[in-house]
C-alpha cells in the first residue's frame, strides 16, 4: 500500500513541476523538494517494516552518492588558493607565482553550492525511487501493490500532449491568457523559454513512438498515438528551437537503429514502417508550421557565426577560462552566475553557460565531470543491455522511448541547459531510472488489473 502512495505521489510531483512553470521558482522547488524527501522516508519507512530494503542500481547510486560528496566538500573549509584566485580577479592585482593557499571552501560562494547540493540530492533520490519502484519483484496475488510503469509512462504522455495542444493554441490564437496561472504572456504552455519547452518535447515524443511502434495495439490506437506525435511534433516545430528539432532529428535515427539491434521478431520490417512514418511525421510538421521562419532560424547561424564573436561561444570560451583555474575541484556546485562575471567578455546577464557540460566542468571540476560522465555511460550501456534482453514487447516500448529521450536532452544539452530545469531534469531522472531498472514481470499478467494500459486503452477504442 506504501509503495503505491509512493508511486501516486511521484506522479502527481512530476504533473506539479511540469505545470508550475518548470518548478524555477523558489516556493515550487521548495514543495518539489520536500515531497520528493517526504516520499523517500515513507518509502525506506515501509520496506524496513517489511524487511524488504532492497536496492536497484547500486553502482550508479553509488557514483551519484559519490557526486554529491564531491558538493559537499567544497562546503567544508581546506587549505585552498581558490579565494586568493577570486580575490586577485576582483582587484586586477598581479597573480602571484604560486598562489598563496589558505584555509578556505572549495567552493567560492558557500551558500550557492549548498543549495545546489539539495538540489542534486532530489534528483538523486528521485533516481532512486524510479529505479527501486519498478524494480520490485513480482507479486503473486491477484493485483500488484505497485502499478506497472506503462501507467506514469502514459501520464506523461497525457501532460505532454496537454502541454503541446495549448502551445498551439498560443501560436495560432494571439491571447496572453491562454495560460491562466500567470498574468505573463507565456508562449510555449507553462514554459517561458523555447528551447527548454522542446526539451519537454523531446523527453516525450519517443515514448509516443516506442509505444506505437513496439506494443501491441490495435489500428484505431495506432491512428490516435500517431495523431499525438504529430501535434507534439508540430508544436517544436512552431516553438522555432534549432537544437529541439535537429535533436528530434537524431532522437528519431537513433530509435530506428535501436529497433535493429533489437531481437524482437519481425523487428527490420517494422524499421521501414517506423522510417517512413518517421519522415511524413517529420516532413508535415515542417510544412504545416511556419516553415519559412524555421528556415530562417536555421539560416540565422550563418549570420550568428560570421561575427567576430558570436554571445554563446563567447560565454563558452570564458567558461573553460574558469575551468582551466579550478580544474580539479571546479568554483563550487551552483555557483557559475557568481564567478562568470569575473572572467565575461560578451554583454549582458548570462545565468547559464548554455551547455551543462562545460558548466558541469567548471562548476565541479575535473573530478565531477569524470564522475558524471562514468554515470552516464554505465547507465546508457546498463539500459542498451536491458533492450537487448527485454522479452515483453510492451515494456520493449518503454526501454526504448525512455533511453531514447534521454538521450534526446543530453545531445540537447551541449547547446542549452534544460538539465538545469527542475521539471525537466525530474522527468529526465524518472525515465533514467525506468530505463535502467530490472522491471519485474508482473506475476497476475492476466488478471484485468494488472494487464499493460496499452491493452486496455486498445480494447476501449474497440
Amino acid at each position: 500500500m506504501l509503495d503505491r502512495a509512493v508511486y501516486v505521489g511521484l506522479a502527481l510531483l512530476l504533473v506539479f513541476t511540469t505545470l508550475a512553470f518548470g518548478a524555477t521558482e523558489i516556493w515550487s522547488m521548495t514543495i518539489m523538494q520536500l515531497g520528493v524527501g517526504l516520499l523517500f522516508g515513507v518509502y525506506v519507512i515501509g520496506k524496513i517494516r517489511q524487511g524488504r530494503l532492497e536496492i536497484a542500481n547500486p553502482d550508479l547510486i553509488l557514483l551519484f552518492v559519490l557526486l554529491a560528496l564531491l558538493a559537499l566538500l567544497q562546503v567544508i573549509p581546506w587549505p585552498s588558493h581558490n579565494n586568493a584566485r577570486v580575490m586577485q580577479l576582483i582587484t586586477g592585482a598581479p597573480a602571484p607565482s604560486p598562489l598563496p593557499s589558505t584555509t578556505t571552501t572549495l567552493s567560492v560562494y558557500p551558500y550557492a553550492t549548498k543549495q545546489a547540493l539539495q538540489l542534486l540530492l532530489c534528483y538523486m533520490t528521485i533516481f532512486i525511487l524510479a529505479s527501486c519502484l519498478f524494480a520490485q519483484p513480482a507479486r503473486t496475488g491477484p493485483r500488484r501493490i505497485v502499478p506497472e510503469p506503462d501507467w506514469l509512462i502514459h501520464l506523461i504522455i497525457f501532460i505532454s500532449f496537454l502541454i503541446s495542444a495549448l502551445s498551439v493554441l498560443q501560436c495560432l490564437v494571439p491571447s496572453p491568457i491562454l495560460f491562466l496561472f500567470s498574468d505573463e504572456a507565456m508562449l510555449f504552455g507553462p514554459f517561458v523559454n523555447r528551447n527548454h519547452f522542446a526539451g519537454y518535447m523531446e523527453l516525450s515524443i519517443p515514448l509516443v513512438l516506442a509505444i506505437m511502434f513496439l506494443s501491441d495495439l490495435k489500428l484505431e490506437l495506432m491512428v490516435l498515438y500517431g495523431t499525438i506525435a504529430a501535434i507534439m511534433t508540430f508544436s517544436v516545430f512552431l516553438s522555432l528551437s534549432r537544437s529541439g528539432i535537429v535533436t528530434l532529428f537524431v532522437q528519431l535515427f537513433f530509435m530506428a537503429c535501436l529497433l535493429r539491434r533489437s531481437q524482437k521478431t519481425n523487428i527490420l520490417g517494422l524499421k521501414g514502417y517506423f522510417m517512413t512514418f518517421a519522415f511524413f511525421l517529420l516532413a508535415g510538421a515542417f510544412f504545416w508550421s511556419n516553415w519559412e521562419q524555421v528556415i530562417y532560424r536555421f539560416f540565422s547561424i550563418a549570420d550568428y557565426v560570421a561575427t567576430p564573436v558570436p554571445g554563446r561561444m563567447a560565454v563558452w570560451k570564458d567558461t573553460a577560462a574558469i575551468c582551466r583555474d579550478f580544474f580539479w575541484t571546479g568554483s563550487g556546485l551552483g555557483t557559475f552566475v557568481y564567478v562568470y562575471p569575473l572572467y565575461q567578455s560578451v554583454a549582458g546577464k548570462w545565468e547559464a553557460a548554455h551547455n551543462d557540460y562545460l558548466q558541469l566542468l567548471c562548476e565541479m571540476g575535473m573530478l565531477g565531470f569524470g564522475l558524471a560522465a562514468l554515470f552516464i555511460g554505465v547507465a546508457v550501456r546498463r539500459s542498451l543491455s536491458l533492450i537487448q534482453s527485454e522479452s515483453s514487447r510492451n515494456r520493449l516500448a518503454i526501454r526504448v522511448g525512455s533511453l531514447t529521450s534521454c538521450l534526446g536532452i543530453l545531445l540537447h544539452s551541449f547547446t542549452d541547459f534544460n538539465l538545469q530545469v527542475p521539471s525537466n531534469a525530474f522527468l529526465f531522472c524518472v525515465l533514467l531510472g525506468i530505463a535502467t531498472a530490472h522491471i519485474a514481470p508482473n506475476a497476475a499478467k492476466h488478471s484485468p488489473a494488472t494487464r499493460p494500459m496499452s491493452e486496455r486503452l486498445s480494447e476501449a477504442v474497440v
